[in-house]
């Protein structure tokens, strides 16, 4: 019988606990099978799956493959080359704005140190929702290309520095000269639990992670239910 392909978000998620956590195999199922439990879905790996994760394809990445999946420190980052001392600054900003939740992935502060960058002025909500694409795709696998020419986009028409600017970012979005980006809730999923868990295992915020999933306008013209919604507005006014 051919092996069940496992779906690549439980599959980071075993990664991401192995490269943070000191946890045996079954203390590593049973976080997974909570997980599963939370979304309502049954295709969570069971343990003897999690120690093959554990045993052959995690053994075989690389140390800087694994790196992408530890969690930012000071200097300890740095010093290990999982990010330049460039970067410090921006995954400190992810920190501090992330107070209370899981700290950001090496993968995501990279991602957002990248889109700080090009986009240095953009409110830092934004700047987290295009690094927040780029880290999902680049974790899926799929949309890579999409994502980027979205990012490459916001940033080139800059919306958020005056109304002018967000219309013809807009418009832009409309000829199709900047692709929209959407990515789906699985089927059969309850929409609260995936995006609740979606937050915490790419270490994103729950407001983003709605915005991640394609429920809120592509023009940047955020609303969002919850928290997030003040967030946002708070941000915008600042």
């Amino acid at each position: 019988m051919p092996r069940q392909r496992i779906h690549k978000v439980w599959r980071e998620y075993v990664f991401s606990l192995l490269a943070n956590e000191r946890l045996s195999v079954g203390a590593i199922a049973k976080r997974v099978k909570a997980a599963g439990r939370q979304l309502k879905r049954d295709d969570y790996p069971r343990e003897r799956t999690v120690r093959r994760l554990r045993d052959k394809d995690f053994a075989e990445l690389t140390e800087k493959e694994r790196r992408q999946y530890r969690y930012f420190r000071w200097p300890e980052s740095m010093e290990e080359d999982s990010l330049p001392w460039e970067g410090a600054s921006a995954a400190l900003e992810l920190i501090r704005d992330r107070a209370g939740q899981p700290r950001p992935s090496i993968r995501l502060a990279r991602w957002y140190w990248r889109v700080t960058q090009i986009a240095p002025d953009a409110p830092a909500f934004e700047r987290r929702q295009a690094a927040g694409f780029l880290a999902l795709a680049e974790v899926l696998g799929q949309g890579r290309d999409s994502v980027s020419r979205h990012v490459e986009g916001w940033a080139a028409y800059t919306p958020w520095r005056s109304e002018e600017s967000r219309q013809h970012f807009k418009e832009a979005l409309e000829r199709g000269d900047i692709p929209r980006v959407e990515l789906q809730i699985p089927v059969g999923t309850d929409k609260d639990a995936f995006l609740e868990s979606l937050s915490n295992i790419m270490g994103v915020r729950l407001a983003d992670a709605e915005t991640l999933m394609g429920l809120a306008d592509a023009g940047q013209k955020v609303s969002l239910e919850r928290k997030g919604r003040e967030e946002a507005d708070n941000e915008q006014a600042r």
